[in-house]
């Protein structure tokens, strides 16, 4: 058996160029070992169409991120004129740099950044359609077609937060689409999951607060 001597994958072809799972040049045997190599740590691997596949998604994720931090700054900065959107104030320059800093994260590729990105954006997303459906309670045509063009945009935005949190995960053993020495990885099922459970739950708790804040 013949084994690729960077991810230690076994090959079926020993006359091939570029090793199939991490795409490694094999290269006249000097890339080819007789025994799979013991590596010093867990190593992942991606193909080059896998690196491809993260840094489009890692993009995305940024793009997002950036989208909404500078958004929320342009929001807050009018609201500093008396120029109120969306209920804006100035302390939604927290919220603007928080996303920035995620960005920054997400393009370096830390877990932890997409992570936090995706479980924060879902949990302002649904406080912020809870709170407009509520300021609306009077049906208001032209406030329901702006809460539709929200809602589109609330969606393209989660789903890219939730590719940028794949991404940054692509070399994580337990969550990503990488490979251990051949071998697929588990899903992002569970993950997601308690994100966006997070999310519900948080969103429902602010709901909660102002609302009650504002009855009392």
């Amino acid at each position: 058996m013949m084994y690729c001597s960077n991810c230690g994958t076994q090959q079926n072809n020993t006359n091939g160029v570029y090793c199939y799972n991490c795409g490694a040049k094999l290269g006249s045997g000097q890339g080819i070992t007789d025994e799979r190599p013991v590596s010093v740590k867990k190593r992942i691997v991606l193909s080059k169409k896998g690196e491809a596949v993260r840094s489009q998604l890692i993009k995305e994720g940024v793009g997002a991120a950036l989208f909404v931090g500078c958004v929320t700054a342009s929001l807050a900065t009018l609201s500093l004129f008396n120029v109120s959107v969306l209920g804006s104030s100035p302390s939604m320059f927290i919220d603007a740099g928080t996303f920035l800093l995620l960005a920054y994260g997400i393009s370096r590729g830390k877990g932890y950044a997409g992570v936090l990105a995706f479980t924060l954006y879902i949990t302002e997303a649904l406080y912020g359609a809870a709170v407009a459906g509520h300021s609306n309670l009077g049906g208001d045509f032209a406030v329901d077609l702006a809460g539709t063009v929200g809602l589109v945009v609330r969606i393209v935005l989660m789903r890219n937060f939730y590719r940028g949190m794949k991404g940054t995960l692509a070399y994580s053993e337990s969550f990503s689409f990488a490979t251990q020495r051949g071998n697929k990885s588990r899903p992002l099922m569970g993950l997601t999951i308690g994100c966006v459970v997070i999310g519900v739950v948080v969103a429902l708790v602010l709901y909660g607060v102002t609302y009650s804040s504002a009855g009392s």
